[in-house]
């Protein structure tokens, strides 16, 4: 071996010739007697090594068979013949002085009985090893079983372990390569026991350049254990030099290889929601893993079996042993557990043959992942899947399945990090990154992405929307970007006459955090670009979760207490500018208000929850700074919480609907002592949508929420409602039960609102949507979601306005047109003119002075209309859906298709052919056809289920 930091794919093979001279230990003891020397020549630019304390008292430095013993945590010198010769310490500081390295340090110990020996590799803080102090320590039981944690970035972070083959003692060799003089680089570890590799360039992190190495023993479950140290040595490594150690390579090794996986480049898969980011020094291989997840029988998502197929070659004879070829090849999985209920079983086949079931199979070697992680708190370990014998060299296929769901039958559920085969029988996979991976290490991959982690995860989102994206019917594109920009730009910017926010108020969500960030992406051209294409577009509004307590609490002056709540420490930076930028075109907000830093919620240790009590007086505080702060800027609503009749999700812990109502009470009372300007900071309740059916929110959720929040007087403290995803037919059940709630409370006239909704399926889809909600369901307001596609979490949300890299999509145009024509419009009357065609008759109120965009849309009369057959027949997304000629139009003026192109047509005789896209008629003159009132019309249809959208769900 000619360095230490080799690939591990190489190391075994190279073992087996070591002929470099041995590396002379810069420090180096047999504890033949007590000595306190040990240095490195500082000069060398080395650092320091040196003991600080080697001896103990009445010692007989004569003696030439000492050795060092742990008991109780504590050392001990004993002769040979094991009479105690007095206690003494053993702890080697090592002071740096330009980083240098890498090092070598090993070490014997004769473990005691079954205690734990530790071998310690950290700052001085030799009192709380070694769970508290940051550094690596090293552990293995008598029985063999090894384990190596960092406390990095949490306690007893473990980032490897396995079984060795158990001896009475253990030679343990810990190289350690360290960043240089300036920082640059990353710590790496390479572990052997007993001339056996375990760890190899695992990316250790911890901050300090000030360092001992410790030699503790711990006994069962934490309690201290006895071990005897034979002798110690720490050697500088260089390219020249190779460690002390004499590892035997053995024929085994020699021959053995391995062909390594990763899950998320299966050639073919249906797994749902598919390939998932967790970028984490202890997470995923390559920051990616494969996943399926989703409830049983979900709409538009495959049925199981759920499949994800390989292709992996076996090499030929001669590259993988000297003589013969290996009878069996193993296969190896990191998964999530074969036998937790929780988790559905994986099962696998080579070539289409015989299903083989992994259920009840247990994991080996260590774990890992990010358990802590709110959307990645899985944990991955490596499950021995069985042998492939007799595999002929050349091309083979693999199949994963997932056939049953988890043990309770509502979900499967199953994760999927690696694959690994090797022809080495003894080898157990432990970690993210074993031996024979061909992944590079976290820090490389933060390296190549930028230097951090966020860099990373911007990087893998990039990659991941792009590979899905086409897939979707968005036409995401360069061509396409440039085609709604010419279209877009040309328009012109509304003035307040414009605006008719009391009957129909465009509303956009997303022109915030994550997607404009100040300092990081907020003054780029492009998003500067998007804000003016939105306002010419014809947003009136922004709705925003900027001004929630936690997201303006400036966590910088915690100085590390959670619960430090001896005064308000907000943050405006962000809010500051998304306020600024809309009002540099008039258009307004909607605040998401609430949620306080998790230490003051009622849930503690989340922030999605009700206000502790006890803290209400900073919360009135909260509320009445940002209040004053952005009076008279266009604050139209403020919105308590979000969807708070889903409590599992957005009202958590013991949060009821009576704390939801003294919240709403003191948010009453912070906009009446703020006395807003006409017109701003009208107070709304619930944002629900758990309420869309009796069944969903069980027992404490849904629509027993919301009506106990009637029950105890919340519409004393509101000017409006709002619901989410309300604009399908079948919901009309769900609009209805709203509004005899509020019709109960004795305000049947305050607005209910639709504060989120998104586009649909198809790019066109959103005018129906803004249709039903304006006209349909008679709410003044309609959030369109999302500004920005995006990609989180295992799941692409592509019905954005802009792609993810703010380039304009075709749903912009959808907006526009959907502003021309129904913007400042009234419901005249809903018709039927051909079997399926859905038609919306608007009137220019006569006192209604704004002008739309578009040449010859201002007429008295708009008619927006589209056959509606997909959804009322559910018919499957790609479904060719038959057009019908329409006629009836009198005195037309002008037609457009949803993309704003004109529709040529004969202004004497007009008929159109009305599809699945819709159409918008400007006349001057009542169409011919029979006009229905609301309910006339949606008498026609059935009420039904539809899915409640929330994080990590698609529809």
């Amino acid at each position: 071996m000619r360095r230490l930091i080799i690939p591990a794919s190489a190391l075994f093979l190279c073992m087996s010739a070591i002929s470099a001279p041995a590396a002379t230990p810069v420090y180096e003891d047999d504890f033949a007697t007590p000595s306190a020397a040990g240095t490195i020549d500082p000069a060398k630019g080395n650092g320091t090594w040196g003991p600080v304390t080697l001896f103990g008292q009445g010692s007989n430095r004569a003696e030439s068979a000492d050795r060092f013993a742990i008991e109780q945590n504590a050392l001990t010198i004993t002769d040979a013949r094991m009479s105690a010769k007095g206690p003494a310490s053993l702890a080697l500081l090592r002071e740096f002085s330009d980083g240098a390295g890498p090092f070598l340090i090993s070490v014997t110990v004769r473990p005691g009985n079954t205690a734990w020996t530790g071998i310690k590799w950290g700052p001085r803080r030799l009192g709380n090893w070694p769970d508290l102090s940051h550094g690596v320590a090293v552990s293995i039981t008598s029985g063999g079983r090894w384990t190596v944690w960092a406390n990095d970035k949490k306690m007893k972070n473990v980032i490897g372990g396995g079984q060795i083959v158990p001896a009475d003692s253990y030679r343990i060799h810990i190289g350690i390569t360290e960043p240089d003089a300036e920082g640059k680089g990353t710590r790496r570890l390479t572990l052997s026991v007993n001339d056996t590799l375990v760890l190899s360039d695992k990316i250790i992190d911890y901050p300090w350049n000030r360092h001992h190495l410790v030699l503790q023993a711990l006994g069962k479950a934490g309690t201290p254990g006895t071990a005897t140290i034979d002798d110690l040595s720490i050697e500088k490594l260089d390219e020249n030099n190779a460690p002390a150690t004499t590892a035997k390579a053995t024929a085994a090794n020699l021959n053995a290889t391995g062909i390594w996986i990763e899950a998320e480049d299966a050639i073919a898969t249906n797994f749902h929601s598919g390939k998932v980011i967790d970028a984490h020094p202890n997470g995923p291989s390559g920051a990616l893993f494969l996943r399926v997840q989703t409830r049983k029988d979900q709409p538009n998502v495959p049925g199981p079996p759920y499949y994800a197929r390989y292709k992996f070659t076996i090499p030929p004879a001669s590259a993988t042993a000297r003589s013969s070829p290996p009878a069996a090849w193993h296969l190896w999985l990191a998964s999530t557990p074969q036998n937790a209920g929780w988790a559905s079983p994986l099962a696998w086949r080579v070539e289409g043959g015989e299903t083989h079931a992994l259920k009840g199979s247990r994991w080996a070697g260590a774990t890992y992942g990010n358990p802590r992680s709110k959307d990645f708190g899985w944990v991955f370990g490596w499950v021995h899947a069985g042998t492939l014998d007799n595999l002929t060299p050349g091309e083979h296929e693999l199949e994963i399945l997932v056939t049953d769901p988890r043990g309770d039958g509502s979900q499967y559920v199953a994760c999927l990090d690696s694959l690994l085969l090797t022809n080495d029988p003894s080898f157990v996979p432990s970690g993210p990154r074993p031996k024979y991976s061909t992944q590079s290490t976290f820090a490389e991959l933060v390296a190549a992405a930028g230097g951090t982690e966020r860099d990373l995860v911007e990087k893998l989102n990039h990659r991941m929307y792009y590979e899905l994206i086409g897939n979707t019917r968005e036409q995401v594109s360069q061509e396409t970007a440039d085609y709604v920009l010419a279209k877009i730009a040309n328009r012109p910017l509304p003035g307040p006459e414009d605006r008719a926010p009391d009957v129909t108020e465009f509303g956009l969500h997303g022109m915030e955090k994550p997607f404009v960030v100040v300092g990081r992406n907020a003054e780029t051209p492009e998003v500067t670009r998007a804000y003016e294409l939105l306002a010419r577009a014809g947003v009136d509004s922004f709705r925003s979760a900027e001004a929630c307590w936690h997201r303006i609490h400036d966590r910088s002056t915690d100085n590390g207490n959670k619960a430090d709540t001896h005064a308000l420490h907000l943050d405006f930076t962000d809010l500051d500018f998304q306020v600024a930028s809309a009002q540099r075109y008039g258009m307004t907000h909607l605040f998401t208000v609430g949620y306080p830093p998790d230490s003051l919620t009622l849930a503690r240790n989340n922030k999605l929850a009700a206000c502790d009590p006890r803290h209400y007086g900073l919360y009135r505080e909260y509320l009445d700074v940002l209040l004053r702060r952005y009076k008279g800027k266009g604050v139209r609503y403020v919105e308590l919480a979000n969807e708070v009749d889903a409590p599992s999700v957005w009202w958590r812990g013991p949060s009821t609907p009576a704390h939801y109502v003294a919240e709403m009470k003191i948010l009453r009372e912070a906009v009446d002592a703020v006395k807003p300007v006409p017109d701003e900071m009208k107070t709304v309740a619930f944002a629900a949508t758990y309420s869309r059916d009796n069944e969903l929110g069980g027992p404490k959720g849904g629509r027993r929420f919301v009506t106990e929040a009637f029950n105890l007087g919340i519409d004393k403290y509101t000017d409006a409602y709002a619901v989410h995803y309300l604009s399908r037919l079948k919901e009309k059940d769900y609009h209805d039960y709203f509004r005899s709630e509020i019709a109960r409370a004795g305000s049947p006239d305050k607005p209910l609102l639709n504060t989120e909704q998104d586009g649909q399926l198809y790019p066109y889809d959103g005018a129906k949507s803004f249709a039903r909600v304006f006209f349909l369901y008679a709410m003044p307001r309609m959030d369109f979601f999302l500004a920005r596609d995006f990609y989180e979490g295992g799941y692409l949300k592509p019905r954005g306005l802009f792609d993810i890299d703010w380039r304009p999509k075709l749903r912009l145009l959808t907006y526009a047109f959907s502003v021309d024509a129904m913007r400042g419009r009234e419901l005249v009357g809903i018709a039927q003119p051909e079997p399926g065609v859905e038609a919306y008759v608007l009137k220019r109120p006569a006192g209604y002075k704004g002008k739309p965009a578009t040449p010859g849309t201002d007429t008295l009369y708009s008619i927006v209309l589209w056959k509606n057959d997909r959804e009322v027949r559910e018919l499957p997304a790609d479904a060719e859906i038959q057009p019908a000629d329409v006629t009836g139009m009198r005195s037309v003026r002008a037609a457009m298709n949803w993309n704003l192109d004109p529709i040529a047509c004969d202004s004497a005789a007009p008929v159109f052919s009305i599809g699945d896209a819709p159409v918008a008629i400007y006349t001057d003159e009542l169409p011919s056809w029979k006009l229905l009132s609301r309910e006339q019309y949606l008498a026609s249809f059935e009420a039904g289920k539809t899915s409640a959208p929330l994080p990590g769900s698609v529809e």
